[in-house]
């Protein structure tokens, strides 16, 4: 099989391990994915990930030899464009940390409505019944005043009364 690199073709045998790998294999995923679930620890697999592949790239013998020239030009590219990834990937773990942190932070407390909906009803029910015993009293004043206006009676019999509903006999009042 040809393969064309910068406008050179190059022979690649077809039983190269690169060729041979099988892309669609899981199964050694999925015994480490469970240990991915910390930012960085997944930042780590995704930067090993990206050398493997290149590594295996460099291994498979698609690449045609180079001269050292261009070997240091390759080895200085690969460095570069390698810090460059393993500094973005850290930062993106580092940010996706705080994230995940300020996220937390800032949980929705979970109430049981139904609960807090009872617990008010049952307070208005009480200030319900003090409200009305409030309206009794007043009206049972109101009743009182007038029928001191209306007898005429002399100061010291509506002193009286009124000592009556200090105490909360509003019927001898």
């Amino acid at each position: 099989m040809n393969v064309r690199l910068r406008g050179q073709f190059t022979d690649c045998p077809r039983n190269s391990s690169f060729l041979a790998m099988n892309p669609m294999n899981f199964a050694g995923f999925e015994k480490i994915a469970p240990y991915l679930t910390h930012p960085l620890v997944l930042v780590g697999f995704v930067l090993l990930l990206a050398y493997g592949i290149h590594w295996q790239l460099m291994k498979s013998g698609l690449l045609s030899q180079v001269s050292k020239k261009d070997s240091s030009l390759i080895i200085r590219l690969f460095l570069r464009y390698g810090f460059w990834l393993a500094l973005t990937l850290l930062l993106a773990g580092f940010g996706l940390a705080a994230c995940s942190k300020h996220l937390d932070t800032a949980k929705i407390i979970s109430i049981d409505v139904r609960k807090t909906a009872e617990l008010l009803s049952a307070q208005l029910n009480v200030k319900d019944q003090q409200l009305s015993a409030k309206d009794k009293q007043i009206k049972a004043l109101t009743e009182a005043i007038t029928a001191l206006a209306k007898t005429g009676a002399p100061a010291a019999s509506i002193n009286a009364a009124l000592q009556e509903l200090e105490k909360g006999h509003t019927a001898k009042a």
